[in-house]
């Protein structure tokens, strides 16, 4: 039984991915190196969901205000 094939490969990095590409789709991260901001950016730009990620951006940050309080208070 052969398990099935992924729908989608991201890959980042120099590591040589094969002949995975004969199984899926491959999308090559560019510049893994960047800040994950960027790295998102261009998810984001790739598959065309722009609005998913200001929505996702905007949820984060009002995490980060809202914990900053809490670990200051645990970790001072």
């Amino acid at each position: 039984m052969s398990s099935p094939a992924p729908d989608l490969t991201v890959a980042t990095g120099n590591i040589d991915y094969g002949n995975r590409a004969e199984f899926s789709p491959t999308i090559k991260i560019p510049h893994p190196y960047y800040e994950w901001r960027k790295r998102l950016d261009f998810l984001a730009d790739t598959f065309e969901q722009q609005p998913k990620k200001e929505q996702w951006l905007s949820e984060y940050a009002k995490k980060q205000r809202n914990g900053r309080p809490f670990i200051h208070s645990i970790c001072y």
